[in-house]
């Protein structure tokens, strides 16, 4: 949205119009619950150093944004297919779920064959032992 604010191409408001609601569009509150929740949520949240700093706590957060994330991506797409209606169907929830499930399957394909840790890091390989001696 930035690009469109600063070179004024007023030609690219009605797609901003859409789907934040201003007028009579029905995405509007799916457009403001993806800057919420992709945005806002998590900047408030993480303004806590011990959020940051505990992975059982940021692994949340990081769903959250993916889920966001995800609903912006879809705010921008599907208007532009159906302008009027609010297509919301099973079918999306698959398509999403079936992403989801492949790049899932990427990555536990990717850890098993290469380490998630560098064997080449002496450094990283120490701190790792000491932190494990202390637990």
């Amino acid at each position: 949205y930035l690009t469109i604010w600063y070179e004024n191409l007023p030609d690219e408001t009605p797609f901003i119009i859409m789907r934040y609601g201003i007028g009579k569009s029905p995405w509007g509150w799916m457009g403001w619950a993806a800057f919420i929740i992709g945005y806002a949520i998590p900047f408030i949240v993480l303004q806590s150093r011990k959020v940051k700093q505990t992975p059982r706590l940021v692994a949340p957060i990081a769903i959250v944004i993916l889920l966001g994330v995800s609903l912006e991506r879809y705010v921008l797409v599907v208007p532009s297919l159906i302008p009027k209606t609010l297509m919301i169907s099973p079918f999306a929830l698959l398509g999403g779920l079936t992403f989801l499930g492949t790049f899932v399957l990427g990555i536990i394909m990717f850890l098993r064959r290469y380490p998630a840790v560098s064997q080449a890091d002496a450094g990283l390989a120490k701190m790792i032992e000491t932190a494990e001696a202390r637990t």
